[in-house]
């Protein structure tokens, strides 16, 4: 019998080699998968056991997958939580009366990390978590602002904002918080870094221009290069999985809407027509989170004054504070497609403010 099997083997392999010599690839593909099956139909047969064939789950629909974490400010405290993309099932990660703020997954979604004022009200420093909001741990230590964190694609590195020079100023250390280095200079002042998947690029927001523009720089600080020169505010850039588009906040329109862009600045595109900030990108870049706000809010001008007091009209750093998001505007997360499509209420809590999200793999 052993002899029989074999030869019936060098058979099968002798008609896969002459039918299907010189084909492409997916008929290669195709014979593969029916000699398989065909090679085990007759074994199960020969031993006379019942043939049962493999179900192949179906794809998940776009934008569905992942975990997305963010802040409620219920208006006595600010805090991260967890939720699906489907909105339910919300988990709270951190609570305590400190202000916990600008969530931010690592790539593999084994890390979180944030902003918090909980050692000394008033400065920020970076934090990490575990998903579940255990193993908290200090990476920063300044009396002054840190926020904005990005992992670096591996995991190893993390770009964050910091004014401890005075100004807001793009910055990078190791995940254990070591080795802190600025990557701008003081010159001008810089916030809300992103680092691009691939590893390759920092993308982050600059007046080096005279205005707040879109730039892009590598991850050791050099090769800055501007994407946007609107005379109104751009910032909060956010790099697209795949990187080949950059969704950001503008104030060109006269106050905060999402637009989104070429990783090399071309092809600029509003999507939201109404008071919008903070998006970010589906893991597999289908849909964008954004935070939809009060259309109540007072009107921003070009410099965004109305929304942002005390600061003066001319202060660019307060976009990359935490008191950028006027406390008392009424918010809620929303999703829409990467075309702007489909715009539709992910949260809708009328004591909560839901903000800031981050959409994690």
């Amino acid at each position: 019998m052993r002899g029989i099997e074999k030869k019936r083997e060098r058979n099968a392999d002798r008609w896969f080699y002459r039918s299907f010599r010189g084909r492409p690839l997916p008929a290669l593909l195709l014979a593969a998968l029916l000699l398989c099956g065909a090679l085990l139909a007759t074994a199960l047969a020969d031993n006379g056991e019942k043939m049962f064939l493999p179900i192949v789950a179906s794809p998940p629909e776009p934008g569905t997958t992942g975990k997305i974490v963010y802040t409620i400010n219920s208006g006595t405290e600010r805090e991260i939580y967890t939720m699906p993309p489907d909105g339910s099932g919300r988990k709270r990660l951190t609570e305590n009366e400190a202000v916990d703020d600008m969530p931010a997954w690592s790539l593999d979604g084994q890390l979180i990390a944030f902003t918090s004022d909980r050692r000394e009200a008033g400065y920020y420093e970076i934090y990490t978590m575990l998903p579940d909001g255990s193993d908290v741990e200090r990476l920063t230590s300044s009396q002054w602002d840190d926020n904005s964190p990005s992992f670096s694609p591996n995991g190893e590195q993390i770009v964050f904002a910091s004014n401890r020079s005075g100004r807001f100023q793009i910055f990078v250390m190791n995940s254990d918080g070591s080795d802190q280095q600025a990557l701008t200079s003081d010159a001008f002042i810089s916030g809300s870094p992103d680092w691009s998947s691939d590893g390759q690029k920092i993308v982050y927001s600059s007046d080096e221009t005279g205005g707040l523009d879109i730039y892009m720089m590598d991850p050791d600080g050099s090769n800055k290069t501007p994407l946007t020169t609107d005379p109104a505010f751009d910032f909060n850039p956010a790099w697209s999985p795949n990187g080949q588009q950059i969704v950001f906040t503008s104030l060109r329109d006269g106050d905060r809407r999402i637009y989104v862009m070429d990783a090399d600045g071309s092809n600029q595109q509003r999507l939201t027509d109404f008071y919008s900030d903070w998006a970010d990108w589906s893991p597999d870049g289908a849909k964008i989170i954004f935070t939809r706000r009060d259309e109540s809010a007072p009107a921003l001008n070009k410099n965004g004054v109305a929304a942002m007091p005390p600061f003066a009209s001319d202060d660019v750093g307060a976009f990359f504070g935490h008191r950028s998001s006027a406390a008392q505007e009424n918010s809620d997360l929303y999703t829409m497609n990467a075309d702007g499509s489909d715009q539709k209420p992910l949260t809708e809590t009328a004591e909560d403010r839901e903000d800031r999200g981050n959409w994690g793999s």
